[in-house]
């Protein structure tokens, strides 16, 4: 029977307040949060995903205390010590309701008393200029476009028909943003493919711009840096607050084998110009983000410096710890390190710690590197393997060599 009780601390809050949207001219998804990992039927429209009965089984799931099938990621990450989603998203509800001044309403039907999400993650295109290793075309067209350029050679990994995913039938905005209401918005999160490149993100940034309480609204990016146009640095200032979180997944020349077309040298540049555009920390924060993973592991004392060294010369600016997070795909993790391997990555975690005592992000990275990473569903040989042939793949096809970034890959090719 539904309970329609509110209850101040549902087991996740984010399918009361939150909805997660990621679409194309083929495939819509939306959920929850991006780490949902069950979905109901394909909804057709806002409507009909925010009044569905599968949004309304995992809400009553929340509010009897009882995790949902969705919940199998955060859970996880929990188990192994780490902040999950969950948490993330108990500690959003909190800065909403001094927003708004408000405390949210739990229940079944409508999710809170607004009726409407308050927080909002939108993808409305993979339209990209880069492609990552650990990317997929789903949200890269560049990778689509390598997919759909060289079919024989990507064919064995399975990764879908890149056809409907190519950049040239991306240039169109996404239509869909034109439906969703943002009327209550508080806090919206915006990523790609490249959002930076993308019509329907300054669409949807000018619909909220034009809200009554535009002051209020956070806007979260994550966004390649290779690009900041006029057109969005105008923007910044027309919201509370900027959240710019800048993947970079490698420094040098192992940022730019992770993220192939990507160039280091004007990234840098991009993000110490709009620490020089003349915001405040009141109106902007810019952190950095990091995947760990195989193709930049032997590099990690070098990502910590910099993001320590980073800190000192912009104090301006830098207001968020850097971002470290696993990666999804078991072929691309560390846990195919040697054991030897791994005891060197300990070694150079330990030498920057040394260095930069009290680094809230170095243990994470511990973790990472030492829990979270050895325990995945493929086996290690199969996953490395799997590593082995893609790798070498797309070192022919980028003409790019993952050996030249580190002596000890090669026992791996």
């Amino acid at each position: 029977m539904e309970n329609q009780n509110q209850q101040r601390k549902p087991f996740c809050t984010a399918p009361f307040f939150h909805y997660y949207y990621k679409g194309d001219k083929v495939n819509t998804k939306m959920l929850p949060c991006c780490e949902s990992r069950v979905e109901g039927e394909t909804p057709q429209s806002f409507e009909e995903y925010w009044n569905s009965n599968f949004l309304k089984e995992v809400r009553q799931h929340m509010l009897d205390g009882k995790k949902h099938d969705i919940c199998t990621r955060c859970i996880d990450v929990e188990n192994k010590g780490s902040f999950s989603a969950r948490k993330h998203y108990k500690n959003m509800v909190e800065r909403l309701e001094k927003l708004t001044g408000n405390e949210l309403e739990y229940n079944v039907q409508t999710g809170t008393q607004y009726g409407t999400p308050l927080a909002m993650d939108y993808r409305g295109s993979n339209l990209c200029n880069l492609k990552c290793r650990m990317c997929h075309p789903g949200s890269s067209s560049e990778i689509a476009k390598e997919m759909h350029k060289f079919p024989e050679e990507y064919e064995p990994f399975n990764l879908g028909n890149p056809k409907h995913k190519l950049y040239k039938d991306n240039k169109q905005p996404n239509a869909f943003i034109e439906t969703l209401p943002l009327d209550n918005i508080r806090r919206m999160k915006i990523l790609g493919g490249e959002p930076l490149m993308q019509e329907d993100v300054y669409i949807a940034l000018e619909k909220v711009k034009n809200l009554p309480h535009a002051k209020d609204v956070i806007i979260s990016f994550t966004t390649n840096a290779t690009n900041f146009p006029e057109r969005f640095t105008n923007l910044i200032g027309q919201f509370n607050k900027f959240l710019i979180r800048v993947s970079l997944d490698g420094v040098g020349n192992v940022y730019e084998y992770v993220r192939s077309n990507g160039n280091w040298k004007k990234v840098l540049e991009n993000c110490t110009k709009i620490g020089t555009h003349g915001f405040t920390d009141d109106e902007i924060c810019l952190g950095f983000s990091f995947v760990i993973q195989f193709y930049n592991i032997f590099s990690i004392k070098e990502i910590l410096t910099f993001c320590a060294e980073w800190e000192n010369k912009q104090e301006e600016i830098w207001n968020m710890n850097p971002f470290f997070s696993i990666i999804e795909q078991d072929h691309l993790s560390t846990m195919l390190l040697t054991d030897e391997d791994r005891d060197f990555v300990n070694s150079q975690i330990d030498e920057f710690d040394k260095q930069y005592p009290n680094k809230e992000y170095t243990q994470t990275v511990r973790n990472i590197v030492n829990k979270f990473d050895t325990n995945r569903k493929t086996d290690k040989k199969t996953a490395l393997q799997l590593m082995k042939e893609y790798t070498l793949m797309q070192d022919k096809v980028r003409k790019t060599d993952l050996a030249s970034l580190h002596e000890r890959y090669a026992k791996y090719l």
